[in-house]
């Protein structure tokens, strides 16, 4: 059983939510954090597969730099964030350039000569292209914490662990009670609240309005697919991430061999690729291999000597829904309910930071 009444309700456990329950904390509130699935992290988590390495990421991930969120993240968690290297590209028909083109390529991949001159169109192309030339003449740096997600999510969570925090996971929040300020779990436990803070991915059924409406959430259902490849024999690191354009196998790439590795001491490579769905539900797992190895090998990421000694195949399902949702969300509910925007984790900080470093210090 967990405690009946709780000051502030989050759902989930991205970086995120776990920031915004210590903040919440510090402003000394009761806090309870509810997660549905049995792993910490959110899209951010890492799992283990013991025939081919601890602590693998759920796909792909690079940060553009942002001072403010950097500086807070060492300053607060102890994180170690450096440079990616080498810096991340984008593959454009198997060509490697600097990753910035990869606005001009999202321009070219929201195209639709139908379409191409309405205003919300060229309102994007106006922002891409003026990201790319940002890009091309500020050359900022691209970065990640330098032991990947799975440092971290760990060092939040010990924040969170010497806190006053509960946390409990597992456990899917099913629907909440506007009138009776309850919060229904999968157990069957309820939770009485004054506050709850989620984000536009909600993952529950319904919410019950002052007025008695249900309000039913519709999920976006999305799915990742991730192929995962320990190589033997590999030249030296030619590739930390990099997107690609114009192919119909790999969508992201990263290398996921990190310093506190015992891949990296024992000379191996951990690669990942984010495998687009056509491509998942078309071929089998042997296929998807073949395809991908041999696109590492026409890009010149592995060579023709590189051995897979092992791999893996993981499908990891979220709810994709927009940052759209937000005014929706929030013009339905009352001000016990807050929403933050959650898609792009770096820019989702940000938007928190100057708030945060009020009591996280």
């Amino acid at each position: 059983m967990v405690k009946n009444k709780y000051d502030c309700v989050v759902i989930g456990t991205s970086p995120l939510m776990l920031i915004e329950a210590l903040y919440n904390s510090k402003l000394g509130k009761s806090v309870i954090v509810i997660e549905g699935k049995e792993i910490i992290g959110g899209s951010w988590h890492c799992f283990d597969q013991n025939e081919i390495a601890n602590n693998l990421e759920i796909g792909c991930h690079v940060w553009q730099k942002n001072t403010e969120v950097t500086k807070f993240l060492k300053d607060y968690f102890a994180i170690d964030i450096e440079p990616r290297f080498p810096q991340p590209k984008s593959i454009f028909y198997g060509v490697k350039l600097p990753y910035y083109f990869i606005y001009l390529f999202l321009i070219f991949r929201k195209i639709n000569f139908k379409s191409l001159f309405k205003l919300n169109h060229l309102a994007l192309y106006k922002s891409l292209a003026f990201d790319f030339f940002q890009e091309l003449f500020n050359r900022s740096k691209y970065y990640y914490p330098e032991n990947g997600s799975s440092e971290l999510i760990s060092k939040i969570l010990k924040k969170i662990n010497d806190s006053s925090i509960s946390l409990i996971s597992g456990n899917q929040a099913l629907s909440i009670d506007l009138n009776s300020m309850t919060l229904s779990l999968k157990d069957e436990n309820v939770i009485n609240f004054n506050e709850i803070i989620a984000t536009n991915k909600l993952d529950i059924d319904q919410i019950i309005l002052p007025n008695n409406d249900v309000f039913k959430i519709k999920k976006r259902e999305a799915v990742i697919h991730n192929l995962y490849l320990v190589i033997e024999n590999s030249p030296k690191t030619t590739l930390s991430y990099a997107e690609t354009f114009g192919d119909s196998v790999i969508y992201r790439l990263s290398d996921m061999t990190y310093p506190d590795s015992t891949l990296s001491e024992n000379g191996l490579r951990l690669l990942c690729a984010d495998i687009f769905p056509a491509t998942f539900h078309k071929y089998s797992q042997e296929e998807i291999k073949t395809l991908v190895i041999t696109r590492l090998i026409k890009w010149k990421i592995i060579n023709d000597n590189s051995v897979v000694v092992n791999h893996y195949l993981n499908s990891y399902k979220y709810n994709g829904q927009g940052n759209e949702t937000i005014p929706l969300f929030n013009s339905k509910m009352n001000p016990k309910i807050v929403f933050l925007k959650s898609n792009n984790l770096i820019p989702s900080l940000a938007d928190n930071i100057e708030r945060w470093k009020t009591k996280l210090k």
